[in-house]
């Protein structure tokens, strides 16, 4: 009887630890394939980053070869940390509970993004640094407004053609508002999060000027109204 006891609990043990192995290799191989996948996926978007960072490099006009090729890497390097920084940001975010204490997990997303946030600023520094040592103010600028769709010259532009009394002072302050969106614009992690920044200093912009006396929306129809008319006047130029 005993043997029979003792045979059973042999048996017993060992499906228990055939069921442990399958259980491990089963999480082994799922976390092989997360991992395939992070790779895989690092390496798509590091070749679509150097493709951009090349064409911007290219839109310098650069004839020294070398230097434009450690620019690239500069700007690729930045494309790829940034996305690597929000990749990790986002995947805890997502373990979060989504029940629990009241706040518990609202305080966790906020630590979680705090922490996301310092190691960009820490990323957008480095990046300067990198480009500092290749390029002029000028260039770097002209790097920045590649890396944000050239919203800050184009929008900079507009106010002044919509505006064309606007004074020296108050050039200067649209210009350094447009420029602290540009700084926050780069680090955002899509094209949306990138407009956003600047529709939010757009806004401030605009507050601003109505409380210098502008009537922007009188401004903004009369401006439309002369684009209308210079558009029409080149069609009828062109004609035969």
């Amino acid at each position: 009887m005993m043997a029979m006891v003792g045979n059973s609990m042999i048996n017993f043990a060992f499906r228990f630890l055939g069921l442990l192995l399958l259980l491990a290799g089963s999480g082994a191989a799922a976390s092989g394939q997360r991992n395939d996948a992070v790779k895989e996926e690092r390496e798509e978007y590091r070749f679509v980053a150097l493709g951009r960072a090349e064409r911007i490099t290219a839109s310098l006009g650069m004839a020294d070869e070398a230097t434009a090729a450690r620019v690239t890497d500069c700007i690729t390097g930045f494309y790829v940390g940034l996305h690597e920084i929000h990749r990790r940001r986002d995947e805890r975010l997502a373990t979060l509970p989504g029940k629990g204490a009241p706040g518990e997990s609202a305080s966790r997303a906020a630590r979680i993004l705090q922490k996301s946030d310092r190691k960009v600023g820490i990323h957008h520094r480095r990046f300067l640094d990198c480009l500092a040592k290749e390029l002029d103010s000028l260039h770097i600028g002209r790097v920045k407004d590649g890396l944000t769709y050239g919203v800050l010259p184009a929008t900079y532009a507009g106010y002044q053609e919509m505006l064309p009394d606007l004074t020296a002072a108050q050039k200067e302050k649209i210009l350094a508002w447009l420029a602290e969106a540009r700084e926050k614009a780069m680090d955002g992690g899509s094209s949306e999060e990138k407009h956003a920044w600047f529709g939010k200093y757009k806004g401030r912009i605009n507050n601003f000027l109505s409380s210098e006396g502008y009537d922007l929306k009188k401004a903004g129809e009369e401006w439309e109204k002369r684009i209308r008319e210079k558009s029409g006047n080149r069609k009828q130029g062109s004609q035969p």
